[in-house]
């Protein structure tokens, strides 16, 4: 049924909530170029793999290769991740949070994207639904999303997944391997104001309901879109214009807010058939059937995941580059080697927003239509361009800091080319004084004590003579541009 015909629709009894927690490690690096981000991916990959073995961790990270949009496929062309449990005890407590006969398990993933930057994905599985259903368990979908977004932002201290362990190898190769600094994006919080916070997450949690219709392969009910409203509101607590319908043959509902998305996804025949056969063997399974979302439901979740961790960075290296501005704006390092370091520093992070400014926008991101439902229209709910004006403003203070330390670093070189200049002048005097001892003293009776005063108060003497006429010729230089500015100010008057 298309969008729009009727306020009924149909769904399938299985849904799921969807959570995104974006990361960012220790260190940060610029993007690889096209042509060698396949090789540095896999390399990684196999970096990973070689600590999960020696730490006798049974999951494996895995390469997904970007299937579309086709931007995204040619500038990154995948990335890794692995899947991670929760104890025992936590899956208990979700589980009777949303009732034993409404859960169908959890799914969780981590992945690594680029720049440091990844992401902790967990997928709840819901069944048995229908209209009632949804109705009775509102609350306990607000208590559950709230479950999970304290999980997430504590760094999952429940899963069975060492993410400091992986903070510290991708950060070691990032360094080792792509030339990677310290990571100054990411701000440090205060831990007194933000308790049970992980270092290592990065900006908000996104919170999504996700329903499907598979065109009869699985059950389904008939829903009002009122009701999706409805819910909508409690998960998000905002809703989109129109109850959400759109003009997509492939998400006919969706509605959109700062804390995510909640919506309703068509999926493709080909994906349509995959279920339906998996139905008929009994194979179909939730938490093991991760290929089974390949199609809209796959893309979906993915174009999801890559707005929310592309503004996720905007979001901390907002506050990052304040505190980066400040730092450098106060520390007057001396040393050239140690302007130099904070000149390179400050560029590379520069370059590194910049990359992330240019992918993240619809326009480059984006060039199949319908993803505009999945994508542009979260980027626009985020207000994602004031927040890269307000980037805009901190940047120039950045740029000014720049120049500041290309100055600096310029009196500094023109300093020590003074120096070089004084030292080998007073040599090139005490040679051209020795020589002309040397050509009057033919008879050597000046004594080697006296040619050392005569030669140091000589040098001495020129040294002052110029000193004097450097300093007159300074100041004359001065009082007569005084009296030319004192001439124009009064000519304005004439």
């Amino acid at each position: 049924m298309l969008a729009g015909t009727s306020d009924l629709i149909k769904i399938d009894t299985h849904a799921q909530l969807f959570f995104i927690a974006p990361f960012w490690t220790s260190a940060t690096a610029v993007a690889d170029g096209h042509h060698d981000r396949p090789d540095k991916i896999k390399k990684l990959r196999r970096t990973l793999n070689e600590r999960t073995k020696k730490a006798g961790e049974s999951e494996t990270w895995e390469l997904e290769e970007f299937k579309g949009p086709r931007t995204l496929r040619e500038r990154k062309y995948g990335q890794i991740w692995r899947s991670f449990t929760f104890n025992d005890s936590f899956v208990s407590e979700i589980r009777s949070m949303i009732g034993a006969s409404r859960f169908e398990g959890i799914r969780c993933r981590a992945i690594y994207f680029d720049y440091g930057l990844g992401s902790l994905e967990i997928s709840i599985g819901l069944k048995n639904l229908d209209s009632q259903a949804l109705r009775d368990m509102e609350q306990s979908l607000v208590n559950t999303k709230l479950k999970i977004v304290k999980e997430l932002v504590a760094g999952v201290p429940n899963a069975e997944l060492d993410l400091k362990a992986i903070d510290r190898e991708i950060s070691r190769f990032l360094v080792r391997e792509c030339n990677g600094l310290e990571n100054q994006l990411r701000p440090d919080y205060d831990v007194e104001t933000l308790t049970g916070r992980s270092p290592l997450m990065c900006g908000p949690v996104s919170r999504n309901v996700l329903f499907t219709q598979t065109g009869g392969a699985l059950s389904q009910f008939e829903i009002n879109v009122h009701q999706i409203e409805r819910l909508s509101r409690a998960f998000l607590n905002e809703v989109s214009e129109g109850q959400g319908r759109t003009e997509s043959e492939s998400i006919p509902v969706s509605h959109v807010g700062f804390e995510g998305a909640v919506a309703v996804v068509r999926r493709s025949k080909e994906a349509i058939l995959r279920v339906r056969q998996r139905v008929e063997r009994n194979e179909y399974e939730f938490c093991a059937d991760h290929d089974l979302e390949e199609g809209e439901v796959k893309r979906t979740k993915l174009l999801w995941s890559l707005i929310h961790t592309y503004w996720s960075a905007f979001y901390c290296a907002s506050e990052g580059l304040y505190s980066l501005s400040a730092k450098y704006s106060s520390n007057m390092r001396s040393s050239l080697a140690n302007i130099r370091e904070d000149y390179d520093e400050l560029e590379h992070f520069q370059r590194i927003i910049a990359m992330l400014r240019f992918e993240a926008r619809p326009e480059k991101m984006v060039v199949e239509g319908e993803d505009g439902v999945r994508y542009a229209s979260v980027w626009d709910a985020y207000k994602s361009e004031a927040l890269l004006q307000a980037m805009d403003a901190i940047n120039a203070d950045l740029r000014e800091t720049l120049t500041s330390l290309r100055d600096r670093a310029q009196k500094l070189l023109q300093t020590r080319t003074n120096r070089l200049i004084f030292f080998f002048t007073v040599l090139s005097l005490l040679s051209v004084v020795s020589d002309l001892i040397i050509l009057y003293d033919v008879t050597n009776h000046i004594g080697s004590a006296q040619r050392i005063v005569i030669l140091s108060t000589s040098a001495l003497a020129i040294i002052i003579i110029g000193l004097i006429g450097v300093t007159g010729f300074s100041w004359l230089w001065a009082k007569l541009k005084r009296i030319q500015r004192r001439k124009k100010k009064f000519a304005q008057f004439d």
